[in-house]
């Protein structure tokens, strides 16, 4: 397939690139916007596999690919021998760089791109003649946002020991609220899969006084839903020097994309839940980077 023909999904995998960059959580309103500004290239929409991480993985990556290898910042694409959502994705790659377990920056509660460039650097040199593709995942523009304005609380540590994952906050409540929160946290998504905002849920939540249910609900506490949209664009900002800055004359085939897209208080609908069909979350980018040829960098 090329890159110019108009698929309904975004897959992946029927495209050619030597290095695939994936930014989570990126939405193609701010992505059409921005890019600009950063890269030369062909830009198109497309329709994302998934409305989450995990679901978005689980239907592109259906079989087992020899010549991928996986940086990700992602804790659900890891390399342990434990299941998230009902897969392991070393199955499907023949390694698996867990940035997001050793670069884990345990003030800002995520993995910064600055880290994420240095081990893909590292890789990138290493495979370059070995017939391998790269994809990069980065966790930004998602939340926490790494802006003053916008900067709340990140996520914990996810420890593999513990199992544990993007679940929220680390909030220090009894067990009593922390019962409750969780049960006001399923019933969100309950909610959300028959057309109710979780925005709702989120509201009681702060009402009940309870910590958020999010980093993205803490900088919409802080700063409000304006706040929220300045807050993820400049996340953006963030995200896209850092892989201009990766990228910078590569003479490789590169594309961008995203693996789903998030919402920002519209219709009071917040995050992005699962198995949702809203273009919000669905529509990302796919963008081919002008290769940049060795001769014309007289090389």
């Amino acid at each position: 397939m090329r890159l110019d023909d108009s698929p309904t999904e975004n897959d992946l995998l029927s495209i050619d690139w030597d290095i695939a960059i994936i930014l989570d959580a990126m939405r193609y309103d701010f992505f059409k916007e921005l890019y600009n500004h950063f890269f030369e290239g062909k830009l198109k929409g497309v329709e994302s596999k998934g409305s989450c991480t995990p679901e978005w993985f689980r239907k592109t990556f259906t079989s087992y690919y020899s010549d991928i290898i996986y940086i990700s910042a992602n804790p659900y694409i890891n390399s342990l021998p434990i299941r998230a959502y009902s897969y392991k994705a070393i199955e499907h790659f023949p390694e698996v760089i867990d940035v997001w377990l050793y670069g884990w920056d345990s003030l800002l509660g995520t993995v910064v791109p600055q880290e994420v460039n240095r081990i893909a650097k590292k890789i990138i040199d290493l495979e370059a003649s070995a017939n391998k593709r790269i994809i990069v995942h980065y966790l930004q523009p998602h939340a926490p946002y790494l802006t003053p304005e916008g900067y709340a609380l990140g996520f914990p540590n996810p420890l593999p020991d513990k199992q544990m994952f993007l679940m929220g906050i680390d909030a220090r409540e009894g067990k009593i609220k922390q019962k409750l929160k969780r049960l006001l946290v399923i019933a969100s998504g309950l909610l959300v899969r028959t057309g109710i905002p979780n925005g709702y849920i989120w509201r009681l939540v702060e009402l009940l006084g309870m910590s958020p249910i999010s980093p993205l609900d803490a900088t919409r506490r802080k700063v409000g839903i304006e706040g929220l949209k300045r807050a993820y664009l400049y996340n953006t900002l963030i995200v896209l020097e850092a892989v201009a800055k990766l990228v910078k004359d590569l003479d490789m085939r590169v594309v961008i994309t995203a693996d789903h897209g998030e919402f920002l208080g519209e219709n009071n609908m917040f995050s992005h839940p699962c198995n949702h069909g809203n273009p919000i979350l669905k529509h990302v980018p796919l963008f081919q980077l002008k290769r940049v040829k060795k001769a014309d960098l007289g090389i």
